[in-house]
């Protein structure tokens, strides 16, 4: 079986890599005679980790942690059935013929996650989605794309954790209120200043009311903390920025 590989650390967080040769389903542990429980496949399961870990080390992947959620993408390619039929192959060419026979995807992913665990990531229980696509293919591999899921920094989540989702669209709501009531009525150019005056000491004294626990909570154990996500902020929209280029340019993986 060829087994030559090729891999792209794209950044800290995605790598991706392909393995060439036929898909390989997992397969049952067998019983000998003697009553003593192997595994048929462990000697195509430590090719493919031997694979998969000298590639890692070339391009220095660290192991993510098992504090770092996993999202997995796998695409199966298998060769065409039936290479003299050319009315196949050509249905194939215009993407009408669907992989629908054996092995199962489910099969296919475990013998791959299996491989997978304590090299790229310490174990299964981080995948927290997994995409798989079974095709045809002139060239047999298998596509495998494993994504860290970006975490929020710490005083992020702290922020996140006092205020819930419902609150600040609330916020922002009785914010736009009281810019649309200034705008409408303006301030100097009212004909009944005392009525408006009124009117826009209760809407920010009802603001106050409503989200000041909330807001003073925040102030006090993160003052400034927002200089520091926008930052974060900005780096990540120069990497989104990145990519995009790279991607009109053609000059991706």
């Amino acid at each position: 079986m060829n087994l030559v590989s090729r891999i792209f650390l794209q950044d800290s967080r995605m790598l991706q890599f392909t393995i060439n040769g036929p898909p390989i389903p997992k397969a049952r542990a067998r019983m000998c005679k003697s009553g003593f429980v192997f595994d048929p496949q462990s000697k195509q399961k430590k090719k493919v980790q031997g694979i998969i870990k000298s590639l890692c080390d070339f391009y220095k992947h660290t192991m993510y942690s098992h504090e770092i959620p996993i999202q997995v993408e796998i695409k199966f390619y298998f060769d065409l059935p039936r290479k003299n039929d050319i009315k196949t192959y050509n249905l194939f060419r215009w993407g009408c013929v669907d992989n629908i026979s054996k092995p199962d995807d489910d099969n296919l992913e475990k013998f791959y996650k299996d491989c997978m665990s304590k090299i790229v990531y310490f174990d299964d229980k981080q995948i927290i989605s997994t995409t798989l696509k079974k095709e045809y293919d002139l060239k047999p591999r298998t596509e495998i794309k494993v994504m860290a899921k970006k975490t929020l920094p710490e005083k992020a989540k702290d922020v996140l954790a006092i205020m819930k989702p419902d609150d600040l669209i609330q916020l922002v709501d009785d914010l736009g209120m009281i810019v649309d009531y200034i705008d409408r009525v303006g301030i100097t150019e009212s004909h009944d200043l005392h009525n408006m005056q009124l009117s826009a000491a209760c809407l920010i004294s009802e603001f106050a009311d409503r989200f000041s626990p909330c807001l003073s909570k925040i102030s006090k154990k993160y003052p400034g903390v927002w200089k520091e996500l926008k930052h974060d902020i900005e780096i990540t929209k120069s990497e989104l920025n990145e990519r995009c280029v790279r991607f009109k340019g053609k000059q991706i993986c």
